[in-house]
């Protein structure tokens, strides 16, 4: 009976809570254009502020994992209205061109931390490193301040200001321009985009500010230069880039294992002169075989002069089963493979690797052949390639 008042009460006091904060959050809007007294409008401000504050605090507590755009979204109104309210409210120098100042410092710095994380928890999922990620998150973050200050420049009406954040700007953006065709870590589009578009104003606006005529013929012509070069850098970059990928995709294409099979119609072939491997138990590898137990089973397989594979491991009777240390096929080579089965008519897949530790899965059908004394083998007698996906339908266990 104890618990449930407690737990009344608990739940009672929480949608008060809610009420509060949602409550705050109408008068911190509201209030930051209000036209009243302005003592009674400072308190009934500043209370709100503190409710929204702590419920941020309290949210951070009571959640294992970190809202990130719900934290984020506590401060930006907070600073957004907190800018309209001062403006409104006090006498001071602070107008709305320095509260856009304000207001696109805070969004940048919420946001590139906002994206950052959620691309740090993503980074195993995407082709990002988290090391990419943090240069990344730093480069934006650095680039978007300094615009800002850049703009800050136009408030204060200062020149030599103007030279110094948009040529730093500048910088930034030649330098991710260069690095995104020479790094291996993909590039996002748009942010191409935005540096060349960002890149041809801030230059053009910076010649066309500068004073003195004849300095700005010679950076005019110096710029033509910087462009041109960065132009050639690119497309050099691109071609050696682009060569590489598919030299890759070439040696990629030439290492997949490519082999057939022969048909083993004798009981006991003869194993002289040839490569031999057992399949062994899943628990055998550590010790002696076991004893065999079953019908046995052949695959002679032949390679093609591309590539080597090695055969990791064979599925049947509800396990994987693993083979003796003589499990690579050379290019241009053949190898026996002996295994024991009691369940014929199951299909066997055998799991191999190439040189690149691709691993590639084929289904293995083997057909029963009687000898003159009629005890059968059977011998492999097609053999198909299937994905991952034909692996997981047959809820055959991967790992």
């Amino acid at each position: 009976m104890k618990d449930n008042r407690m737990k009344i009460l608990k739940k009672t006091l929480d949608s008060i809570w809610s009420f509060l904060i949602l409550a705050s959050l109408v008068l911190i809007i509201v209030f930051a254009f209000l036209e009243i007294n302005l003592i009674a409008k400072q308190i009934v401000w500043y209370i709100s502020c503190a409710v929204m504050i702590s419920s941020f605090f309290q949210k951070r507590k009571t959640k294992d994992k970190f809202e990130v755009w719900e934290n984020a979204s506590t401060i930006l109104i907070i600073v957004i209205f907190g800018g309209s309210f001062i403006i409104n409210t006090y006498k001071t120098a602070f107008n709305w061109y320095w509260y856009g100042f304000v207001l696109a410092a805070t969004i940048t710095v919420i946001m590139t931390i906002c994206f950052a994380i959620m691309a740090w928890n993503n980074s195993d999922k995407s082709k990002l490193t988290k090391k990419h990620i943090l240069a990344m998150a730093l480069k934006l973050v650095s680039f978007y301040l300094l615009l800002d200050l850049f703009y800050m420049s136009f408030i204060i009406n200062s020149l030599p200001l103007k030279f110094v954040f948009g040529i730093l700007s500048l910088l930034i953006i030649l330098y991710s321009l260069s690095i995104s065709f020479l790094s291996s870590s993909k590039y996002p589009k748009w942010f191409l985009v935005q540096d060349f578009v960002v890149g041809i104003g801030l230059t053009i606006y910076l010649i066309f500010i500068i004073p003195n005529n004849d300095l700005q013929t010679v950076v005019t012509a110096v710029i033509a230069a910087v462009y041109g070069g960065l132009l050639t850098l690119v497309g050099v970059a691109w071609t050696i880039k682009h060569s590489d990928k598919q030299k890759r995709e070439d040696e990629l294409a030439k290492a997949k294992p490519i082999f057939t099979f022969n048909i083993i119609n004798v009981e006991e072939p003869d194993i002289a002169n040839r490569k031999l491997c057992f399949i062994y138990d899943k628990d055998s590898f550590s010790g002696a075989p076991k004893p065999p137990n079953g019908i046995v089973s052949y695959m002679e397989l032949e390679n093609s002069a591309n590539s080597s594979f090695t055969i990791q491991r064979i599925y049947f009777a509800g396990s994987w089963h693993i083979p003796s240390a003589n499990n690579t096929l050379l290019p241009s080579n053949e190898l026996l493979v002996q295994m024991y089965r009691q369940n014929l008519i199951e299909h066997p897949i055998m799991e191999i690797e190439d040189i690149y530790n691709r691993k590639f899965y084929y289904d293995l059908m083997f057909i029963c052949l009687p000898t003159f004394q009629n005890v059968r083998f059977c011998s492999l007698g097609e053999l198909k390639e299937i994905t991952l996906q034909e692996l997981q339908a047959r809820d055959i266990p991967i790992e």
